[in-house]
């Protein structure tokens, strides 16, 4: 089990990463073109996290609806994904690009404390 936690968490700073520079490439105007790196790679990553998210509650027996920062966590994953694709998909203001891009970092830093900690306001 602890390996599958570790694959876990390696899927999430590389995916992490990989959102990262997705984000300053639109930040600074240049995009990412490659559909392999643009769009298959990235999903491919997150399709695993979320495969090894599945399988570790299972065997950890947790469940959203029992566990309160599961279901924190699940919902704070939903924002990020909607800030994340405004962030690289929004073909509009780039303003509207930027903010989406550093609200999408701050939920994922939410994300990481309440895995991390397990308690649905993890600073307090």
């Amino acid at each position: 089990m602890s390996g599958l936690l570790l694959l876990h968490v390696t899927l999430v700073v590389i995916s992490l990463a990989l959102f990262t520079w997705r984000g300053v490439r639109m930040w600074s105007g240049r995009p990412v073109d490659s559909r392999r790196a643009g769009r298959l790679i990235p999903d491919t990553i997150d399709t695993l996290l979320l495969i090894s998210g599945v399988v570790l509650a299972y065997l950890w027996h947790v469940a959203p609806w029992a566990d309160g920062w599961l279901a924190a966590k699940l919902a704070a994953i939903v924002v990020y994904i909607l800030f994340g694709f405004v962030a690289l998909q929004y073909r509009g203001d780039r303003r509207i690009n930027r903010v989406s891009f550093i609200i999408a970092l701050l939920v994922m830093g939410y994300i990481v404390a309440v895995a991390h900690t397990m308690q649905i306001w993890p600073w307090l």
